[in-house]
C-alpha cells in the first residue's frame, strides 16, 4: 500500500523539472525495489496521478511520469503494457480533452508527443528523451511538429489497433468518472505542488483504506444488489402451455428478433470510431453492407455535416458510400457546403473525383472546389509540398475531363493559367496537352 512518505518521494522526484528523464528514472527504481510488490504500487499510484491530471497540475511533473512508466515496461512490447491505457490516454486523448498553454491541468502537445513516441518506438524513444529534462522538452517541443506527428496516417493506424487491444482488454473494468468538488470560479487555478500531495495523501488514504483504488482513478463503487423475488400475484397474466399446439393455436415465433437491431447498434459505433481514425478493410465491409441493405440508415449513423471531414481524411472510401447515398437527399447541400471547404488532400480529391463520376454533382460546387484547389497550390511557400500538391491537381482534373465531367469551355481559362503557372511539372505539361487537345476536339466538332 502506498503511504504519505511514498507519495513525498514520488513528488520530489516528479518536481524536479531539471533533472534528465533517465537519472529520475534510475532513482524511482532505486526507490521502490521488485521485492514485496513496491514497485508496482508505485507504478499504479504514477498511473492514478497520470488519469487525474489535477493531482499532478503541471506538465513538467507528467512528462517524467510517463517516462517512467515506460521504462518499468520498456522490454515488453505495447500491447502487454499494463499501463497501456493511461499511455494512449496521453497519445490519443478523447475530443473533449482540452489543450493549451493555460492552467497546468490543460494537456499540452509535448506530452501527447512524448507518449505516442514511447508507444511507436519504444527503443528509440528510450535513447532520444532519457538525456533530456523536462524543460529542456517543454522548449524543444514544438506544438506544430507535435500536432503533425501525432496526425499521421501511421501513427493514426497504430494508436486505433493500440486503443482497440486495450478497449478489449480493459472494457470490463470501466467504471463511472470520479466526482472532485471545485470552486464555483469557472475557470480554477491550477493547484500548487504541496497542494497536489497533500490533495494526493488524503485520497490515496481513503481509498487504501476502504479498498476503492482504482487504477482508473478515485472513483465511488458501484454497488449492485440483488434484486427481491417477485411473487406471483391472482391477477397477473398465466403464461398457456397447450397440450395440442397444432390444433388450438398456431404460435410464430421471429428467428430474426433483435438481431437487426444490434447489427444496426454496430455500425453506428464503427462510424463513430471512422471519425476518430482508420476502419480494417473487414470493418469497412461490414458498415458497407448495412448501407446496401438499408441506404436510408446512412441518416441514423450520425454523421453530421461538420464531422464530413474527420471521415474524409480518415476513411475516404466510407465517406464516399455515405455520401452517395445521401445525393438523393435535401441534405445533401448541407455536406456539399462542407466538402468544398475541407483542406485539400488526396483523400478529399477522391471523395469528389468518385462522387462526380457517380452522382450528378451541382457544377457551382465542382467550379469552386476546383478554383479551391488551384488557389491552394498558389499560396503553398513549401515548394516540395507545393510540387505534390500540383502533381495531385492535375491527375484529379485530368480525371474530371476525360470522365466529362467538367466541360472544357467553363474551365479553359483558370486551368490553362494554372498549367502556364506550373509548367515546370511534368504532370501539368500533360494536363496542359489534353487541355489543347480537349479544346480542339470540340472546335471539330
Amino acid at each position: 500500500m502506498i503511504t504519505d512518505a511514498d507519495l513525498e518521494t514520488i513528488y520530489s522526484l516528479l518536481t524536479a523539472a531539471d533533472t534528465r528523464l533517465d537519472k529520475t528514472a534510475s532513482l524511482f527504481i532505486e526507490t521502490f525495489p521488485t521485492d514485496q510488490g513496491k514497485r508496482f504500487e508505485a507504478a499504479c499510484a504514477l498511473a492514478v496521478l497520470l488519469s487525474e491530471r489535477v493531482l499532478l497540475p503541471s506538465p513538467l511533473y507528467r512528462i517524467p511520469s510517463l517516462y517512467i512508466l515506460h521504462i518499468l515496461y520498456n522490454g515488453a512490447p505495447p500491447t502487454f503494457h499494463p499501463f497501456l491505457p493511461i499511455l494512449l490516454d496521453y497519445a490519443d486523448p478523447p475530443p473533449e480533452v482540452s489543450y493549451g498553454a493555460g492552467t497546468g491541468v490543460a494537456l499540452t502537445w509535448c506530452e501527447r508527443w512524448v507518449a505516442a513516441r514511447v508507444l511507436a518506438e519504444p527503443v528509440n524513444a528510450k535513447e532520444e528523451l532519457s538525456t533530456q529534462t523536462p524543460k529542456e522538452l517543454m522548449a524543444v517541443v514544438d506544438p506544430t511538429f507535435a500536432s503533425r506527428a501525432a496526425s499521421t496516417p501511421q501513427m493514426r493506424t497504430l494508436l486505433g489497433r493500440l486503443r482497440e487491444e486495450a478497449d478489449g482488454e480493459c472494457s470490463a473494468g470501466m467504471t463511472v468518472p470520479a466526482f472532485f468538488a471545485v470552486s464555483g470560479d469557472s475557470t480554477p487555478a491550477a493547484p500548487t505542488a504541496t497542494e497536489a500531495l497533500a490533495a494526493a495523501q488524503h485520497l490515496f488514504e481513503i481509498a487504501g483504506s476502504n479498498a476503492h483504488l482504482d487504477l482508473l482513478g478515485f472513483e465511488p463503487p458501484f454497488l449492485l444488489p440483488p434484486p427481491p423475488v417477485l411473487h406471483p400475484r391472482r391477477d397477473e397474466c398465466v403464461w398457456l402451455n397447450p397440450p395440442d399446439v397444432t390444433t388450438l393455436h398456431r404460435i410464430e415465433w421471429d428467428d430474426g428478433m433483435c438481431r437487426d437491431t444490434a447489427r444496426r447498434e454496430r455500425v453506428r459505433r464503427l462510424m463513430a470510431k471512422a471519425l476518430k481514425g482508420p476502419l480494417s478493410i473487414s470493418q469497412q465491409h461490414i458498415v458497407v453492407d448495412q448501407l446496401e441493405r438499408d441506404p436510408k440508415f446512412v441518416h441514423h449513423l450520425g454523421l453530421a455535416p461538420e464531422r464530413l471531414p474527420d471521415l474524409v481524411e480518415n476513411n475516404p472510401s466510407l465517406a464516399i458510400e455515405a455520401l452517395l447515398r445521401l445525393s438523393y437527399s435535401s441534405k445533401i447541400k448541407d455536406y456539399l457546403k462542407v466538402l468544398v471547404n475541407v483542406n485539400m488532400s488526396l483523400h478529399s480529391m477522391e471523395v469528389v473525383n468518385r462522387l462526380a463520376t457517380a452522382a450528378d454533382l451541382p457544377s457551382e460546387f465542382v467550379r469552386t472546389y476546383i478554383s479551391n484547389c488551384i488557389h491552394t497550390c498558389e499560396t503553398i511557400k513549401d515548394k516540395y509540398m507545393q510540387n505534390r500538391q500540383v502533381r495531385l491537381v492535375c491527375v484529379f482534373l485530368q480525371s474530371l475531363i476525360r470522365n466529362r465531367i467538367i466541360s472544357i469551355q467553363d474551365f479553359f481559362v483558370e486551368i490553362q493559367a494554372f498549367c502556364i503557372q506550373f509548367s515546370r511539372i511534368r504532370e501539368a505539361a500533360g494536363l496542359f496537352r489534353l487541355l489543347k487537345k480537349e479544346a480542339a476536339d470540340g472546335l471539330s466538332r
